[in-house]
Formats: structure tokens, sequence, C-alpha cells
């Protein structure tokens, strides 16, 4: 790992578009890694659509600014993005201005489920080790620019750059990953797709994520060229040991990028001394921690080990939009409909949390 690759920068945003350019030129030349004719896929953390002001999805001035900076080198940058399963991609990319600002500024946009996606085999795979279906543009482009948004979630603990990767699969598609094991298959495909660069949308973030929970002020952009440096820095910022959390380490391992923080260098803007205490991550409750590993094990988990002392997932119908996305989502069929609410099979649900993901309410939770 050189000097470099491990270097992450994080700036104070005044100017959306000249702190974009700032952090980027602190960790490198774009012109190192764009060159003249090259397609760069610029892919934003849309999961959901929601307004950029939620901290649910990445602020689309952050992927306009940096598609503008690839443009300039001479290459042809395009937006894309697939959002949570059982969302519409081009929703999720309207109600979060992505296609107002990439109108604006000439610049493609694509919703990956609205195109003929390609099957490709992961090369050592420790999860997704069956073709998967991905966005063709993905395979195509040149290189691939990570914008994920700054965020907490309730299963991987956070979601940031390499987990950003996960919107590249098409649709359902994305639910093998969390039946598969979520943490493995989040690094199976950065073996595939691992960003050259990565550029956080620190604007807003979002405690309790991924698609809902309290929006944060914290008005930053965040750069490197390796995203497990960036990933680590930012866990770390979040008062998370990078170490503990699963496919940030596992990349780590799998020689993917840095997560030893005495290894990664830091550079702030002269106006950030300090982002300690930037605590997104909500206190575990007691069972948290069964949750995620009941999860991580999906299909395979024993019979013994779903009915001891399990979490149960919890309806609130005062909350319900009667959308039913849950239901649809489902990879268990753990979720029916019976004379207008919602019924659980707490034998067949996994709590893989797709459900939860879904649910543009926040109507569904995990009880212990």
């Amino acid at each position: 790992m050189s000097p470099l690759s491990s270097l992450v920068s994080i700036v104070r945003v005044e100017d959306v578009f000249k702190s974009v350019e700032k952090a980027i030129e602190a960790v490198c030349s774009l012109e190192s890694i764009v060159k003249p004719g090259d397609t760069v896929l610029i892919k934003p953390n849309v999961c959901a659509p929601k307004h950029p002001s939620t901290g649910v999805v990445a602020d689309p001035r952050v992927a306009v600014a940096v598609a503008l900076r690839v443009r300039e080198a001479g290459a042809t940058p395009i937006v894309g993005e697939s959002p949570i399963a059982s969302f519409d991609a081009g929703e999720a990319l309207l109600k979060s201005r992505f296609k107002e600002l990439c109108e604006k500024h000439s610049i493609e946009l694509i919703p990956f489920d609205y195109q003929e996606g390609v099957y490709v085999s992961i090369p050592r795979a420790k999860a997704l080790k069956a073709k998967v279906k991905v966005a063709k543009v993905a395979l195509e482009s040149s290189c691939i620019i990570s914008v994920p948004a700054l965020k907490a979630h309730h299963l991987t603990k956070v979601t940031l750059s390499l987990k950003n990767m996960k919107g590249i699969m098409i649709g359902k598609e994305k639910l093998k990953s969390h039946v598969m094991g979520l943490d493995a298959s989040i690094v199976d495909l950065n073996r595939l797709f691992k960003p050259k660069l990565s550029v956080v949308s620190g604007l807003r973030a979002l405690r309790g994520g991924p698609t809902s929970g309290e929006p944060i002020d914290v008005g930053v952009v965040v750069a490197g060229l390796d995203p497990v440096a960036v990933d680590s820095t930012l866990t770390h910022l979040m008062g998370l040991d990078p170490r503990g959390v699963g496919h940030i380490w596992l990349a780590h391992k799998e020689g993917l990028g840095e997560a030893d923080l005495k290894r990664i260098e830091v550079h702030l803007g002269s106006d950030l001394l300090d982002l300690q205490g930037l605590r997104l991550v909500p206190i575990e409750g007691k069972y948290q921690k069964l949750v995620r590993a009941v999860s991580k094990l999906a299909w395979l988990a024993s019979p013994f080990l779903r009915s001891w002392r399990q979490p149960k997932l919890l309806w609130r119908e005062d909350l319900c939009l009667k959308c039913w996305r849950c239901v649809s989502t489902c990879p268990r069929g753990a979720l029916g409909l019976l004379e207008g609410k919602l019924v659980v099979d707490q034998e067949r649900c996994v709590k893989c949390c797709m459900c939860i993901e879904a649910c543009p309410a926040g109507a569904l939770m995990i009880k212990s």
C-alpha cells in the first residue's frame, strides 16, 4: 500500500463545487486516474426516493461537482444508481434531485434498473459465488468513482464507500447479498468494482440509517483513493473501531485497502481542527449483536438460534403507509397481508432487515 493511497482528505464545505475540487486535489491529481476519452461511472448513494436534506441520500451537488471535474479532465462522466429493491430507480433519482441537476449540467444519468443488466462471475468470491446481475455500464466504464452518503446503518453499522458498490447490482438481485452474507458480499463486489476514487457527501449525515433516522449537519466532503481507508477514517470519527465493522475489516484482510488507522494519513482543511464527536452510530441495544449474527447466517441459521430469545420484527400500524414494499422485498416470504394488516411469520424471518430498509415510514423495527 503506497502512502498516497492511504491518504484521506476532509474539507469543510462552503462552496460545494470548490470544496469537492479541494478535497480531490489533496489526495491526487484527477488526471492521474482519469484520462481523456475515458468513460467514468460516478456511483452515488441514492438508496431511496428521498430529498438530500434527509441525509438518506448523497447530495447531488457533490456528485455533479465530481462529474464536472471529470469532464474537465477530458473524460465522459455518467451518473448511475440502483436503489433498494422495493423502490423505483427513476423516482429515487427524481426526488433526490439528481435528475434535475444532471439535466441542468448535461450529465448522462442512468437508472440501472431501467436497463438490461449483465451476469458476471466474481473472482475469489466468498459469498456471491454464483453469477450476479449488475449494471452493464459498470463493466464498460474505464473506472468508478464512489460518492456515498455519510450514514450509520442498523445492520452493517456504517454505510460508506465500500457498501455503496452494492447499488451496482440491479433491482432485486441485491437481495442475494442479504441472503448469502452482507459483509462478505460487499467485499466481493469491491473485488470487481473497487472505486478508483471515493468522494463522500458529508454535508448532512444520518444517525440511525439507512432510510430513516436523524439528519445531522456536518458540512464536510471527504476524499481518498483507498475506499477502505476512507471508510475506516470516518468509522473512527463516528465512534467505532473499523476492526469491528465486518465488511471494512474483511476488505482490509483481503488486501483491498488499509484499515489500520496508524497507517492512514488524514489531511484536514485549515478550518477543521477536530471532527471527533461525530457520533452517528446509535448505542447498541441488548440484542443488536445477535440480530447481526443471525442476519449474517441467513438461511443457515439453525432453528435453535432463530427461536432462542430471538428478537422479533415489529410492525407499527400507526406509522405504516400501507404501501407494502416490505412484502415484495422480503427474500424469505415471511411477510404477508391478512385483512389489510401486515402479518409476520417470525419462524421464516431471518432478520436480514431488507424490509426495514425498504420501509419509507420507519414502521418496521426489531424488538427484543
